[in-house]
């Protein structure tokens, strides 16, 4: 099989999974904010408080879901619970981003450059490679280097502020949802960690702040 014809296959299979995922993380997340919604409202009083921690758990798993639309499955339940979920979610929101986060800077910088392989996309193999043994300055030097002149200097250089709009920016589970926009900037090692959690500490405030002040009436 030629080259170019290999290489657009995988292409094509990429694609089909990438669609994939999205509808499946959609279903996904409508089925959960209709059944956790169901289970927690539908419970005795004595049980509301399990609810709410079992609903928050199952929020926060999803949340560390590449693809998932964790942000609006949060901003549903503060809708259907109000003020007494929104410290929660928010907490949960922070941890999970976190925990994501750190998850993708320990992938080996082998698996990423093997995909990259499998999909003939040896310009952007060899980048990581070249980028692995660097450090966050380091990296961004290379990538500015190699950089188109006009838009993409301009993302590197102010990255932590790009990363605050897309994860409040609707429908990002098409560019990987909360978990992936995570774990792709731990693999790229250009944030650091310490920042990292300010910017996303404050990116994920807002709606939650809003509803605790309003007890929920911003929502509706």
């Amino acid at each position: 099989m030629p080259v170019l014809q290999r290489r657009s296959s995988r292409l094509a299979l990429l694609a089909v999974i990438y669609l994939g995922l999205i509808v499946a993380g959609q279903f996904l997340g409508v089925s959960t904010i209709e059944m956790l919604g169901w289970d927690a409202r539908s419970g005795p009083d004595g049980t509301m408080h399990r609810a709410i921690m079992a609903v928050v758990g199952v929020y926060a798993l999803l949340m560390m879901m590449p693809f998932m639309p964790a942000i609006e499955v949060g901003v549903a339940l503060m809708l259907m619970f109000g003020a007494d979920i929104c410290v929660q979610i928010y907490l949960a929101t922070v941890g999970a981003l976190s925990v994501t986060f750190m998850i993708g800077r320990l992938v080996p910088v082998h698996v990423c450059a093997a995909v990259f392989r499998f999909l003939g996309l040896r310009r952007a193999r060899e980048l990581i490679l070249a980028l692995s043994p660097l450090d966050e300055r380091g990296r961004l030097e290379l990538l500015l280097e190699h950089a188109p002149r006009r838009v993409v200097p301009t993302l590197l250089r102010h990255r932590y502020l790009g990363l605050a709009l897309i994860l409040n920016l609707p429908g990002n589970a098409l560019l990987g949802g909360g978990g992936g926009i995570a774990m792709i900037a731990g693999m790229s090692g250009l944030f650091a960690p310490p920042l990292y959690l300010v910017v996303v500490a404050v990116a994920v405030l807002p709606v939650p702040a809003a509803v605790a002040l309003t007890g929920g009436g911003i929502l509706w």
